[in-house]
């Protein structure tokens, strides 16, 4: 199928639309009228846009180009398969400025998409509705009929019809409010600058705001449902900080008159709507006298990420989807760029080099994609919201960026951002503007080669009569597909190919960081750098009697995986507290990823964690803590004991020196680490002391007056305290999580509750859970409740069946990305038998294959090619494991 039977013409071209709708979010439906200005540059005997679920009651068009013209009727075609109307006037239209003009309605639904409902329920217990928008990708068009492309930029004159009481918002400030003559309000909003119909956004419903704040002319406010005030000081704040960091180190003003920062109960994470970003609540709303620093991270991190797409995305946007990567990765950069100048405390960048870890993990994979990948059918682009696209892009441009230098990397993109204000653009346009702005034209082929190709190298460090060489190839975590897509013996190509970066000889153009760190003193300052292309690098060897240690990613934020020789690996486990912590990070994470591959030895792997202490940065934990759960899901009921002694040996003297609390004054940081050591061991070495001592903090958290989320102390563990007390727990802990759950404080506290539920292992508890899913749980948790559970080692098994038994029921009610959250759990569905053994994927390959998920496939089969590799792992690995643990555990 050619192109043109998914994009749209391009001889109409609308400059403004000018929408009324009358809105209600208790009613079923919804009606719109709509004016669209349009330029059409040749004669055309049709118009042609997208619609979707959207019944069209009259349409006409008349010429604007020698004052207002007589309207003309349209014939009207609607064509559900492609999401397309079109408009046939009588004859056709002659260029120039025509106006057409339509009136419709629509299905005000449930699905978290397009023009939907949003339910909650309140203090009082009354169940409330809320209207609002999710657009992104292609759902504009199932608001109204429109140019659902990113490069169809328009202005945008709203005007809302309400139900009185209710609150309107839209991207523009409210410019004029009157009353209804059956009730109501019309309320109109200043037109919009040009921009993507994917990013208009509408919400109606009973809601309250915060105090506006002036951000240097800038209006900023808080809206959420009743009753959350107290809970919206930390969002203005980080909120009027991102502004002034964006609009300083981007060099242009905030592209609007005022930002509304929304708050919905019932929604998918968060959207960037140009004057009117949209967040989930629990990615918003946070009481700062309960919530953990890991909490406030978090919340910082959704805010400045939204905030950031003003500029890149809204104010410059790809020109299609292909290059949602622009925004995105782009988007997460910056919002690490600037969380790390608001709380340089958080440690940002070592954060999230464990969800970098995300990106590397899939990138090994034979069923990965390039960042950039064609895009032709709309279901196509939901795809591309993935790992790849926000954690391997900002990994990427921050690889980049400390490769060129930060300077010059920040003016490039000023450079490209001014080029293109409220235009489109494309890859290349933001390479040619960094390139101009370091005076290096290497940096495009060097670019290209991350773009588009797939999958993520692997330098391998070698040192030979005292000179170190350094080579490329390919990571993979298995040899190859078989004939049933999953990984064999074969040493098959990558059957999506390496994109248009170039065949797999030609590997890629490698910015390496190099530095020296003295096991015997301090670390050097500043590592030099150099580039690895398809030859090896010989580099001279260290002076005789010289002790320091090379690092091949020196500061760790190379995206790629190193592999050192025996002699090396020596060497840098010798002097790992030398390493600084992202160096120490990489290390423990390729080395892992290595033995999971197969082509690295698993003790290396359980040597290397004999040197992570407490004064690690707790990312590193991170590593221990996936390796943990792979060997708690599939070791043999006789070798449990050893696993158990191995985690109590590695762990308990770590944290019996961190202690369960920071000591005062300190910051939070290590809670990280707390979590992960009482974590593992509670639940996975059923240490009775910590379980003890879990139940204790847990009766304490809940010793306030009212019952309420009360203990300061535990504030940065209550996770993983709570996960414990499930853990070794019962009806009596599950009703209770249950209670918080569905009245909780605050969306921090439902979100615990809702992931300890997630930790219960009696089999009648975790089917009550699961029962959840079907009646009595927020449409949004569903996904993680099912995604987590299928990973566990005590739910997984009754999950797959509950999930296989109700899919007819369960998945048409889930949004697309709902749908990849929950399969992305099958990739920790081993399932192991008492006797170590485990089982083939083969019922879940079958089942998956018989219900195909269409755009999402192919994520779908990165979980399936996840899931073997560590079938892979186990079956190779069982055998001698116990006698592997038990060397580590005793070093």
């Amino acid at each position: 199928m050619t192109d043109d039977q998914y994009r749209l013409p391009r001889a109409v071209r609308p400059v403004r639309y000018e929408l009324s709708i009358s809105i209600d979010p208790d009613a079923p439906h919804f009606a719109g009228t709509e004016r669209v200005e349009l330029i059409i540059s040749e004669s055309a005997a049709e118009i042609v846009c997208n619609s979707a679920g959207l019944a069209i009651t009259h349409a006409s068009v008349r010429s604007a180009s020698e004052g207002p013209g007589t309207p003309v009727a349209c014939r009207v075609h609607l064509d559900p398969a492609r999401e397309r109307v079109t408009f046939t006037p009588p004859a056709p239209l002659p260029p120039g400025r025509w106006v057409l003009e339509v009136d419709y309605t629509g299905v005000l639904g449930d699905m978290l998409r397009g023009l939907y409902r949003s339910r909650f329920t309140g203090d009082d217990g009354v169940e409330r509705s809320i209207a609002t928008t999710q657009f992104e990708s292609t759902d504009a068009r199932r608001a109204f009929p429109c140019w659902d492309e990113p490069d169809f930029k328009a202005a945008f004159a709203v005007s809302l019809d309400v139900p009185a009481g209710l609150t309107a918002v839209s991207n523009g400030p409210e410019i004029a409010c009157t009353p209804l003559p059956g009730g109501g309000r019309r309320v109109r909003f200043e037109q919009t600058p040009p921009m993507s119909t994917y990013i208009v956004a509408f919400v109606v419903g009973p809601l309250e705001s915060s105090a506006v704040i002036d951000v240097d002319g800038v209006a900023l406010r808080v809206l959420h449902v009743p009753g959350k005030g107290h809970l919206t000081p930390f969002a203005l704040t980080v909120g009027a900080y991102a502004l002034r960091f964006f609009r300083d180190w981007f060099d242009i003003p905030y592209p609007g008159p005022k930002l509304d920062l929304v708050a919905i109960p019932d929604r998918l994470g968060a959207m960037e709507n140009l004057g009117a970003a949209i967040f989930v609540d629990s990615a918003l709303l946070v009481d700062e006298t309960s919530a953990s620093a890991a909490d406030l991270a978090r919340i910082a991190g959704v805010i400045a990420h939204e905030i950031a797409h003003m500029w890149f995305g809204d104010l410059v946007t790809m020109k299609w989807w292909n290059g949602i990567w622009l925004n995105e990765a782009f988007a997460s950069f910056m919002h690490l760029t600037c969380v790390s100048s608001f709380e340089p405390g958080w440690q940002t960048w070592s954060d999230y080099a464990s969800q970098r870890d995300e990106a590397l993990r899939i990138d090994g994979l034979h069923s990965t994609r390039p960042i950039e990948i064609p895009v032709r059918r709309p279901d196509e682009a939901e795809a591309m919201f993935d790992v790849l696209t926000y954690q391997k892009g900002a990994s990427v441009l921050r690889m980049i960026e400390q490769h060129v230098g930060a300077d010059r990397f920040r003016d490039g993109v000023r450079r490209y951002l001014q080029a293109h204000l409220f235009a489109n653009t494309e890859t290349s346009d933001l390479w040619d503007a960094i390139g101009a702005a370091v005076d290096d034209a290497s940096i495009l082929p060097m670019m290209d080669s991350w773009v588009f190709r797939a999958g993520v190298p692997l330098v391998e460090v070698s040192r030979q009569d005292g000179a170190v060489t350094l080579s490329q190839r390919r990571f993979q975590l298995s040899d190859g597909p078989r004939a049933d897509g999953a990984p064999g013996d074969s040493a098959e190509d990558c059957p999506h190919g390496d994109g248009t970066g170039g065949g797999q000889e030609d590997g890629w153009l490698i910015p390496i960081g190099l530095a020296y760190r003295n096991a015997a003193g301090p670390a050097a300052a500043s590592p030099s750098r150099l580039v690895l292309g398809r030859e090896p690098v010989r580099l001279a060897g260290r002076p005789a009697g010289d002790s320091s240690v090379l690092v091949a990613n020196a500061g760790g934020h190379g995206y790629y995986r190193t592999r050192y020789d025996a002699e090396c690996l020596a060497d840098l486990v010798a002097s790992f507290a030398q390493l600084e912590d992202l160096e120490q990070l990489t290390l423990a994470s390729d080395t892992w990823a290595c033995a999971l591959a197969g082509i690295g030895p698993l003790a290396d792997f359980a040597w290397l964690t004999t040197r992570i202490d407490e004064n690690c940065d707790p990312a590193v934990w991170n590593v221990v803590h996936d390796c943990i759960l792979l060997l708690d899901r599939t070791v043999a009921d006789a070798d449990r004991p050893v696993l158990r002694t191995w985690c109590s040996s590695l762990m308990s003297p770590v944290l019996e020196r961190l202690g369960w609390q920071a000591p005062a004054g300190q910051g939070g940081r290590q809670d990280a680490a707390r979590s992960i050591l009482i974590r593992d061991l509670g639940v996975v070495a059923a240490d009775a002391g910590v379980i003890e001592r879990a139940r204790a903090a847990f009766a304490r958290q809940f010793a306030g007056p009212d019952g309420g989320d009360q203990g300061s102390g535990d504030l940065g563990t209550r996770g993983a305290i709570m996960a414990v007390v499930a853990s070794a727990g019962g009806a009596a802990e599950l009703a209770e999580f249950r209670a918080r759950y569905e009245r909780p404080a605050s969306p921090q506290e439902r979100q615990r509750n809702r992931d300890a539920m997630i930790e219960l292992r009696q089999p009648d508890q975790v089917a009550e859970v699961l029962s959840m899913c079907l009646a009595g749980m927020r449409g949004e948790d569903v996904a993680d409740v099912l995604r987590r559970m299928l990973g566990t080692r005590q739910g997984g098994p009754a999950a797959w069946d509950f999930l296989r038994d109700n899919w007819a029921t369960l998945i048409p009610a889930q949004p697309e990305k709902s749908l990849w959250r929950i399969m992305s759990g099958l990739s920790w569905l081993v399932r192991a038998e008492p006797d170590g053994s485990v089982r083939d994927s083969g019922d879940v390959r079958s089942f998956v294959a018989d219900h195909p998920l269409g755009g999402l496939q192919q994520l779908v089969d990165q979980s399936l090619e996840l899931l073997d590799v560590r079938l892979s792992f186990v079956r190779r690995e069982r055998a001698g494991l116990s006698h592997v643990l038990s060397v580590a555990g005793g070093r």
